[in-house]
């Protein structure tokens, strides 16, 4: 069991949403569905994120990004498909599952981050 002077060894972030209707993103979003444009690993959309991540995979901190979506997916889920792969240039190990398949799996009802090993069991679900 991790103490408080023990680092975390993973970071895994739970999504259950279909829609994230998040300010900073709207610019980003509108793009997206007005050409297919993504935003560049170096524009201030990713400034905060990106870094961090690899910052936190630098000190040995896995993280994990487990999405799970309704079929067929909404635009919103198809914009975070198109940015997945900066989100794996910086490090992140992301999964996708449909709502089917996650039918018989016990998840909450809302995201959340898991900060440590127990989210190797659901890593382990997700692969």
């Amino acid at each position: 069991m991790r103490t408080c002077s023990t680092p975390p060894s993973s970071a895994l972030h739970l999504e259950l949403w279909d829609v994230y209707a998040v300010r900073e993103e709207c610019e980003v979003y509108d793009a997206f569905l007005r050409d297919g444009s993504v935003p560049a690993d170096d524009s201030a959309f990713w400034s905060g994120w990106l870094p961090l991540v690899e910052r936190t995979i630098a000190r040995g901190v896995k993280v994990l990004r487990a999405r799970v979506v309704s079929e067929p997916v909404t635009d919103y889920i198809r914009l975070e498909h198109a940015i997945t792969d900066a989100n794996l240039r910086a490090g992140e190990d992301i999964r996708w599952l449909g709502c089917r398949r996650a039918s018989t799996l016990a998840l909450p009802g809302n995201d959340f981050w898991l900060i440590d090993d127990p989210g190797r069991a659901l890593e382990r679900l997700l692969r």
